[in-house]
């Protein structure tokens, strides 16, 4: 019997430029939008990075989107699983539940990494979230490999880097309360680890 592919290798399996319709749109975008149901897929020049870590990990899951919220512990009626801000508050709220996603503070593969807003004034915001990927590898303490949807290729970071027209390997600073992370269940990637 053949091993299920890891939640890494079944986004790797979209690697490139996504965006072949216009901004925000593609046909490969369209598929994962409606895989989050009607509401989302009729929502144009959304932006993707949400769309498509929920999308995969329903893909290498075979679950619905109520299937795969009851799998992370998270409130049914208060998910938007499109929106990086409700990742956040729902790991926020549900990390105490055994077996549930929650925030953890070092990243390991699997995880989900949160890209959080930064202002000149009060510095990094600890409830805007504004990009959402996956953590292929921690390379060094202060520098992770990730794996995303809606970014521009290269490590240059800056505004496309969280608004791009690809799904990218990357790599991404950790610096303190510039990223948040979130670890899955175990069930869910297919990666071992203690949870």
């Amino acid at each position: 019997m053949a091993e299920r592919p890891t939640i890494l290798d079944v986004a790797r399996l979209h690697l490139g430029p996504q965006e072949t319709l216009g901004r925000n749109d593609g046909l490969n975008i369209r598929v994962w939008k409606t895989m989050l149901g009607p509401g989302v897929a009729g929502a144009a020049g959304i932006p993707w990075c949400a769309v498509f870590v929920a999308a995969k990990l329903m893909e290498r899951n075979k679950l619905s989107r109520k299937q795969l919220v009851a799998k992370l512990g998270f409130r049914p009626g208060s998910t938007y699983l499109e929106s990086c801000d409700s990742w956040l508050a729902e790991a926020g709220a549900r990390g105490d539940q055994l077996g549930g996603a929650r925030l953890v503070d070092a990243p390991r593969p699997g995880d989900l990494f949160l890209l959080m807003a930064h202002s000149q004034r009060t510095g990094y915001s600890q409830r805007d979230a504004i990009h959402i990927g996956f953590v292929a590898s921690v390379v060094t303490e202060g520098r992770i490999a990730t794996i995303e949807g809606n970014t521009s290729p290269g490590l240059v970071e800056g505004a496309s880097s969280r608004d791009g027209q690809g799904a990218y390997e990357r790599s991404r600073l950790v610096d303190v309360g510039r990223l948040k992370f979130i670890r899955l269940p175990v069930e869910l990637t297919g990666l071992g680890g203690a949870s």
